[in-house]
């Protein structure tokens, strides 16, 4: 199957070229996410505030992921498919 329409996901060069950049921009955003906590703590020195922080961070993701995902039409594509805070699950699809 061209294009990596399955078997092992190392194999696969479409994936193998994402999952690394993938990688980093989860360590990104899982850093700006803890710079922010601390900074907000450190503004307003109240634990509530970082509790607001965290329900407006993970409530659009949680509302939106049901919903939300790429379907790839066609034999051999990958899809990948939007989870809460922008995780991606790819799988083979055809």
């Amino acid at each position: 199957m061209r294009g990596g329409g399955g078997g092992d996901l190392r194999t696969i060069r479409r994936f193998a070229r994402l999952w690394p950049f993938q990688v980093l921009s989860m360590a990104g955003d899982w850093l700006s996410l803890v710079a922010l906590r601390s900074l907000l703590l450190e503004l307003t020195g109240s634990g509530m505030s970082v509790s607001a922080l965290l329900l407006y961070t993970s409530v659009p993701s949680l509302l939106v992921a049901p919903f939300a995902g790429v379907r790839a039409p066609g034999e051999g594509l990958l899809a990948g498919e939007v989870g809460g805070r922008g995780g991606w699950t790819v799988r083979g699809v055809g």
